[in-house]
């Protein structure tokens, strides 16, 4: 029978033959690299002898990212193992380091690693959806709820440097992943493309210098099917600072649920998808009564730029000179301020707000109360609807989630004037989310007649939900957050603006305890 000490010698014996191997595998990989490198280095220089050092150097990095780019989307287990989380693959940190030394940068203390996979067949001719990828600038309308800003430093058709701002949680607690990015597009043989991005002056930071957020290899690997779809595997790999992020939602993050590469295949299927018009009661406004395919494509648009405002606003997307104004002390409340995007037509200050908050609903009993005209009710106190709130149309997207569409409410204001409300729900397992703005006549008939309607979507607010994890007793519930935007019609005061905030979102987070109470 073996001692309790003798079993504990085996364990540590068997810890340290593990870090031996470990160790072991990292130094040949490194040296393997380090060969493959100059061995790339070496074929280019002879085949291009005219090319700068700096132009063989980029060719050779290049050629590393595509290869790891397409290892890591072909290679099964042990390197991917799938979590009993939302079915997500993720990445086996000690395989991927013995595999694929991380010549760009060395992981260092205090940083830990994001990566996940995932893939599906859309409904897409493969040619289409990579010209449509290769645009940077296309990457805030495709990925509005991911993507912050975008702007190109220097490219080619191939090869572009970027200033790329990411959107990790639609919360006002979680900054920005705000990086400059080498972007390779890449086609392999007849049907398959590689897109492919990572951090620039990765090899160039030390240990003291290191920003908060780097992109390891990441991209989309895009494969044309004979029935003319195209099959994408999409990698998401980041390395950050785990005290950059809130305690109570490092899980959420390190999981792949939160910024994982499900979230990005998600948004691309829902870009991708067809649409479907679907008028739900007798429409007499004759306005509504005529929307065509151009109408509706039109409201499709304008929802894409309403979410988008929305979620930059809330995250204080700084390529948009969001400026924090402070912070509350309950809620996690968070106050951005900016100029007006036009002060010559439109001279103004706009302020977003936002709070988060944790319930313990379901996020599947949360989520009709805010989709449907039980809304409301939760923002009786700001006075945004009148009297009689009620869906109009739908225009739904042909994938299976239920309630992810864009939809038209109308209510009467002052019990005369017909009003609009244009809402975008997106309803996924790894987070929910209801935005909305109200429109009047006029900028709702721009909307549809194809004018100029940038400022008819000015002021957009909503909720986003995420499922809560489990912690000991405690129920999981879920975390939601609740922002809006608005003008700010007086000099800013800082700490009264932020009071007059956390009043109004602990009365938004009041009622929406209250139409629980009352509806379950």
């Amino acid at each position: 029978m073996i001692s309790e000490d003798e079993s504990i010698n085996q364990t540590e014996h068997l810890a340290e033959a593990n870090d031996l191997r470990f160790e072991n595998a990292l130094s040949r990989s490194d040296r393997e690299t380090l060969t493959y490198f100059t061995m790339l280095s070496d074929f280019f220089g002879q085949q291009l002898p005219n090319v700068s050092a700096y132009s063989l150097n980029l060719m050779v990095v290049l050629a590393c990212i595509v290869n790891e780019i397409i290892s890591l989307a072909t290679l099964e287990s042990p390197l991917w193992s799938r979590s009993h989380c939302e079915n997500i693959e993720m990445l086996n940190l000690n395989e991927y380091y013995s595999q694929f030394f991380p010549w760009y940068a060395k992981n260092v203390p205090r940083f830990v690693h994001e990566a996940s996979r995932a893939s599906a067949v859309i409904r897409v001719d493969a040619s289409w959806l990579v010209r449509k990828l290769k645009n940077p600038v296309r990457w805030v309308s495709i990925f509005p709820s991911l993507v912050g800003n975008v702007s190109i430093e220097s490219s080619n058709d191939d090869v572009k440097m970027i200033d790329m701002e990411f959107l990790t949680l639609i919360t006002p607690v979680i900054p920005t992943r705000k990086i400059k990015v080498l972007r390779y597009c890449h086609r392999i043989g007849n049907d398959t493309w590689i897109i492919a991005d990572i951090s620039m002056y990765l090899s160039s930071y030390s240990d003291d210098l290191r920003p908060e957020f780097l992109r390891f290899p990441s991209g989309f690997m895009i494969q044309h099917l004979p029935n003319g779809y195209s099959k994408v595997t999409i990698l998401e790999h980041w390395v950050y600072k785990e005290d950059a992020i809130l305690n109570r939602l490092r899980p959420y993050l390190s999981s792949g649920i939160g910024f994982g590469a499900k979230n990005w295949l998600v948004a691309l299927q829902r870009y991708c998808s067809k649409t479907t018009y679907v008028p739900l009661m007798d429409i007499t406004n004759q306005l509504l009564s005529i929307v065509n395919s151009t109408g509706r494509h039109n409201l499709l648009e304008v929802s894409k730029h309403m979410v988008h405002l929305f979620c930059s606003g809330t995250c204080g997307v700084i390529g948009y000179q969001w400026r924090r104004l402070g912070a509350g002390r309950t809620f996690n409340v968070r106050v951005f301020t900016r100029e007006s995007p036009d002060m010559i037509r439109h001279p103004c200050r706009i302020i977003s707000a936002s709070g988060l908050a944790k319930t313990h609903a379901k996020p599947e009993m949360l989520f009709p109360f805010i989709y449907g005209v039980k809304k409301r009710e939760i923002f009786n106190h700001l006075r945004l609807f009148g009297n009689g709130l009620k869906q109009v149309l739908r225009i739904t997207r042909d994938d299976s989630s239920p309630r992810n569409d864009v939809s038209l409410f109308s209510f009467r204001l002052n019990n005369y004037t017909e009003v609009f409300l244009l809402q975008e729900a997106y309803n996924e397992a790894s987070s929910s989310m209801v935005i909305h703005s109200i429109l009047d006549e006029s900028s709702l008939r721009k909307i549809i007649n194809g004018d100029d309607s940038s400022f008819s979507i000015s002021y957009p607010c909503g909720f986003t939900i995420m499922p809560g994890q489990n912690s000991g007793d405690e129920e999981a519930g879920c975390v939601v957050s609740v922002g809006f935007q608005a003008i700010a019609t007086e000099a800013i005061v800082a700490n009264t603006l932020i009071s007059n905030v956390e009043k109004t979102l602990s009365d938004t987070f009041t009622n929406f305890e209250n139409v629980l109470a009352a509806n379950w």
